[in-house]
């Protein structure tokens, strides 16, 4: 399926996306078999970034769920790749999706209040209990990756939402994206594998990652800074 037929196929259904009466995996399937959702992957694939912020866009004229969903799956693959490969494969063939829950970290970092999950030491994985207050693509098997407080210090794990102890709270009604399985959690005595804390270094991985969440988050915003600039700032 060339590019061309993907975005006209994501233009047709964005008003049963809209409704509600579907939801965005078919595309981030399609979107996977031309290998679209591993742009700018790792070192070796650093020059896509461009490429990856014009997908962004293409999908956000067309149907801004679609372009939601990516951002938020996508950004889930650049964590990994920043920390770990497990889990990378199946994420850039849409096997199983991404949920970015980053947002309370950019919070406390800016003095805004702490992380709201708790973590405790459980020989050398966690145990994690506290609300989740937004996250999307909250689908079957998604992994969600999410700030924790560990003591005095601060983490970042990956947490699959069909662990024993994970609640996902029914969605609300939302306009236009309710395709996007956006919702609330509550984990309760969540076990967190040690190969799933992918950082105990929470300023480092937040500077490292919100470049490029930021960047891609801006490509599909209504009103947003001229792309080109933003690029350019990015590669300074």
């Amino acid at each position: 399926m060339e590019i061309d037929v993907l975005l006209e196929r994501v233009e047709q259904r964005a008003p049963a996306l809209d409704r509600g009466d579907d939801d965005v995996r078919p595309a981030l399937r399609e979107l996977a078999t031309l290998d679209l959702l591993a742009l700018g992957t790792g070192p070796e694939r650093a020059g896509e970034l461009p490429d990856v912020v014009s997908l962004v866009e293409e999908l956000g004229a067309r149907c801004l769920a679609t372009a939601f969903s990516v951002w938020a799956h996508r950004m889930v693959i650049d964590y990994l790749a920043h920390t770990r490969a497990d889990d990378l494969g199946a994420l850039a063939r849409a096997e199983r999706f991404g949920s970015t829950g980053l947002a309370p970290a950019r919070r406390e970092l800016a003095g805004f209040g702490p992380v709201p999950l708790v973590a405790r030491r459980d020989g050398a994985g966690l145990r994690v209990d506290g609300p989740v207050s937004w996250a999307s693509n909250l689908f079957p098997g998604t992994l969600l990756v999410v700030p924790v407080r560990v003591g005095d210090g601060r983490a970042v794990v990956a947490i699959d939402v069909d662990s024993p102890g994970v609640t996902v709270h029914p969605p609300p009604h939302l306009l236009a994206m309710n395709a996007t399985a956006s919702s609330s959690l509550t984990l309760s005595d969540v076990a967190v594998a040690p190969e799933h804390v992918l950082t105990e270094d929470l300023p480092a991985f937040v500077g490292a990652c919100r470049p490029r969440l930021m960047l891609v988050q801006s490509a599909f915003l209504p009103v947003q800074a001229p792309t080109e600039a933003l690029l350019e700032a990015l590669r300074h």
